[in-house]
C-alpha cells in the first residue's frame, strides 16, 4: 500500500472556526493544520510513469509548505466502507490506465500545535 501526502484539507476560514471550537475544550492548542492523506491499494508496484501519473492525479487543491510540530489525529472512513470519494477516485485512476490500482482512499491528518511540545 502506498501512502501519499496531499494538499490542505480545510480553508483558512474553516481552520480558524475549528480552532475556536477546539480551544474551548483544549486551550493549550495554538494552531491547527489539516492535510489530505491518500491510501493507494495496488496489486503490483507502479512503474515510474504510472507513479508520476498517480501523483498528478492526486495533486489538487492548495499546497502546503511544511507541517507544524505537535500531536496529530488521522481521520479515515470507517473500516469496511468505501467512501464516495474513493469510488470516484478509483474509477478515474482505472479510466486513466492505472489498472494496477485496486482502490484509492482519502483521509485527513489534523495537526495540533501545542507550546513546549506537550502531549494531548
Amino acid at each position: 500500500m502506498l501512502i501519499l501526502q496531499g494538499s490542505n484539507a480545510l480553508s483558512k476560514f474553516r481552520i480558524n472556526k475549528l480552532l475556536s471550537v477546539v480551544q474551548t475544550h483544549t486551550p493549550e492548542i495554538i494552531s491547527i493544520q489539516t492535510r489530505f492523506i491518500h491510501f493507494v491499494n495496488e496489486n503490483k508496484a507502479l512503474d515510474k510513469k504510472e507513479d508520476a501519473q498517480l501523483n498528478e492525479l492526486l495533486n489538487y487543491g492548495e499546497s502546503y509548505n511544511s507541517f507544524i510540530k505537535g500531536s496529530q489525529l488521522i481521520a479515515i472512513p470507517r473500516p469496511g466502507t468505501i467512501s464516495p470519494w474513493s469510488s470516484k477516485a478509483s474509477d478515474i485512476a482505472h479510466n486513466s490506465g492505472l489498472n494496477k490500482i485496486i482502490r484509492i482512499e482519502r483521509g485527513v491528518i489534523y495537526l495540533f500545535e501545542i507550546p513546549n511540545e506537550k502531549k494531548l
